[in-house]
């Protein structure tokens, strides 16, 4: 299984990081980490590695900059975690749009329009169901839900 684990860095409090060491645990051949910031993918990157004793060969760091309309072809993909995204108090234009359009919304869909088809193939090719899997880091923290203390 491969996994593409979007934004993540060292500096999270749990989310992507946890999830990429989790993944790694579970025996995922290849973990492939999409930063928008290389220096911190590579510490996260360590960090899972001497966490789950992994080989280095386990894990990729790619940049990712969600702020940009581009893309990379994969030779396989099983899941895809999309945890980008950006909060600001001040306007901001990216490609056109206003900045947290551009790298909340925007990109977020051109990514899995992107990678739907590859998603698919690998599903078909190998047999095997794929997973796109879209997180939030913040908004937990304000959200009021009665389900939040259910056990």
């Amino acid at each position: 299984m491969q996994l593409a684990m979007n934004s993540l860095s060292a500096q999270h409090r749990c989310g992507p990081l946890e999830t990429s060491r989790w993944v790694v645990h579970l025996g995922a051949s290849r973990v492939i980490l999409a930063c928008r910031n290389i220096s911190k993918g590579l510490a996260a990157a360590k960090d899972i590695q001497a966490t789950t004793g992994c080989s280095s060969d386990t894990l990729d760091v790619w940049e990712l900059d969600m702020g940009s309309y581009s893309s990379t072809e994969l030779p396989r993909l099983d899941v895809l975690i999309a945890n980008a995204g950006i909060n600001s108090y001040t306007f901001q234009m990216i490609e056109d749009n206003e900045a947290m359009v551009t790298m909340n919304v925007i990109s977020l869909f051109l990514l899995g329009f992107l990678l739907y088809p590859k998603l698919r193939k690998t599903a078909a090719k190998y047999k095997t169901q794929t997973h796109f899997t879209t997180t939030s880091s913040d908004l937990h923290e304000i959200a009021k839900f009665d389900e939040h203390k259910t056990p």
